[in-house]
């Protein structure tokens, strides 16, 4: 017996982009909106260094303008001179004023977690590899994992 053609099976089409799409964040800065676009439409079978570059790019860009929006610097001074934060400073940082102002701590948990475990898909270090290790390669499962970890925090800078 067939089904008939107005019923939905129970299993969401696999995912080709890194980005979900139901997800829609409203980007008001044109350069992090077209790295966001490029984020969408790429595929993940056909470019994973893109995706996992931009995916890095994406969120250091997103805290950035987000601490930016609230004052909170993006050097600290240090003996030797101003040094730039790093990208796991800045998104503590991001996460804290956003509690701070109302959000919930919980919905931060997979970004809080990735950013400092060296074997989660969101992982700084990782993130890092992905740009400056000429050996290191990204799986799909990583990058869609990374993305899903991150995708409260995006949301709540990008409403």
């Amino acid at each position: 017996q067939t089904q008939p053609k107005n019923m939905r099976s129970s299993h969401p089409a696999p995912r080709v982009t890194v980005v979900p799409k139901a997800c829609r964040l409203n980007i008001t800065n044109a350069k992090i909106a077209e790295i966001y676009d490029e984020l969408r439409s790429l595929r993940l079978d056909k470019y994973p260094h893109a995706i996992a570059v931009l995916l890095r790019v994406l969120l250091e860009t997103s805290v950035d303008h987000y601490l930016t929006k609230a004052n909170i610097p993006l050097i600290v001074a240090t003996g030797g001179g101003d040094k730039d934060k790093n990208l796991r400073k800045k998104v503590e940082e991001t996460i804290d004023h956003m509690v701070a102002n109302g959000a919930t701590k919980k919905d931060f948990a997979g970004v809080l977690k990735g950013i400092s475990d060296k074997n989660h898909p969101l992982s700084v270090d990782l993130l890092h590899s992905y740009v400056h290790n000429r050996f290191f390669s990204p799986a799909e499962r990583d990058l869609t994992a990374a993305w899903d970890n991150a995708q409260p925090l995006f949301e709540r800078i990008w409403p």
